[in-house]
């Protein structure tokens, strides 16, 4: 049997898949592989339909990063996972905090196009909660996230983690068919 999917409908599903496994806690360098595919494909394709709405585009203006500098940084522990050809010894300080990132970034993609999924909803809002700046005014976004998940800028990654997953499930169980 064939499986007929489109660049984006891949990406959206290596992006569930990924915020799931995220929130359960599984291995972050096979997270960080399966987002990295996603976050590629979902750039591409809102650089190519919505060139100045695209997240790394916004993400390179706000750090007054150039493309170039922007994507060896976003993309260093990507291309590190997945390139052995002039590198065969290295070893990566991997930390998983740069799946977050870029999970986000893909999910801000993916709106370009269609109304968020359960788990990218999830994602994202859980993000704001978990990273909104310090300083800032708080915003619609930050004060629903805190509302869902509480404040958790102050708390380590597995209980964040927790959270997450405490809320998709229920998210999950509340929109499943009866």
């Amino acid at each position: 049997m064939l499986i007929h999917v489109t660049k984006f409908e891949a990406a959206r599903r290596q992006l569930n898949v990924a915020i799931r496994l995220m929130f359960d806690g599984i291995d972050p360098v096979v997270v960080h592989t399966l987002v990295g595919a996603a976050s590629v494909l979902l750039g591409d394709l809102a650089g190519h339909h919505h060139p100045s709405g695209r997240w790394e585009t916004l993400a390179q203006q706000a750090n007054n990063l150039t493309e170039k500098a922007y994507f060896r940084v976003a993309r260093y522990a990507q291309n590190f996972l997945k390139h052995a050809d002039s590198d065969v010894d290295s070893v990566l300080e991997f930390d998983p905090i740069d799946t977050d990132a870029l999970a986000f970034g893909a999910v801000m993609n993916v709106q370009l196009f269609d109304l968020l999924t359960v788990e990218e909803s999830v994602l994202q809002l859980w993000y704001f909660a978990c990273h909104y700046p310090s300083g800032d005014e708080p915003d619609e976004l930050f004060s629903k996230a805190v509302g869902i998940f509480g404040d958790l800028r102050e708390y380590d990654r597995d209980t964040r983690l927790r959270r997450a997953q405490d809320v998709m499930t229920r998210e999950l169980r509340e929109r499943s068919p009866k």
